[in-house]
């Protein structure tokens, strides 16, 4: 097999990286296959925001996708910004660990520690990683089923790069909703 050729990744602007803390606004993604639509609260800063399906690599549609990140195509390409991509589903795996393994970050960086998440809606866990993309993010993934009946799996990706990243993930954690 031949080795991945990588192209080249053009510098991050630093005010992206750190900067002033963030404002708040709320962002919404559009209703797919009868769920959605998703929405958070996400840094204002994170202009560039797409809410496309969520596709298989197949191009089967899984349901609605919110990303979030001052270059979105960017964000879900390289985790080397900050941003957030939540994404919804009701076609299996329903498991979370399941949908975790979808999303292994192996490649691009390096495994922390696998902790639960709990919050009034969603039960799920949550994934650490570190040293991602060229700028050595952080990155946490979730991934949760709806209480009581866990009929939908949700995931949760966001990508830090400075301490105000983490507020932003709290924000995004304490307000997502799916539909």
């Amino acid at each position: 097999m031949a080795p991945t050729v990588m192209e080249p990744v053009a510098p991050v602007d630093p005010a992206v990286l750190s900067g002033p803390d963030y404002t708040f606004v709320n962002r919404s993604s559009t209703t797919v296959e009868g769920i959605g639509p998703i929405s958070t609260r996400a840094p204002a800063e994170w202009a560039d925001v797409e809410t496309s399906a969520w596709l298989t690599a197949e191009g089967v549609t899984l349901g609605p996708r919110l990303v979030a990140s001052t270059d979105a195509a960017r964000f879900a390409r390289d985790f080397d910004i900050p941003g957030v991509l939540v994404a919804a589903t009701r076609f299996p795996p329903l498991e979370v660990a399941a949908r975790l393994a979808e999303l292994e970050l192996e490649t691009r960086c390096t495994r922390g520690e696998s902790t639960a998440y709990e919050d009034a809606l969603y039960v799920g866990i949550a994934e650490s990683w570190s040293d991602c993309g060229t700028t050595a993010a952080r990155t946490t993934v979730v991934a949760v089923n709806d209480k009581p009946a866990g009929g939908l799996v949700a995931v949760i990706v966001v990508t830090m790069t400075a301490a105000r990243d983490g507020e932003a993930r709290d924000q995004i954690w304490d307000s997502f909703i799916v539909d």
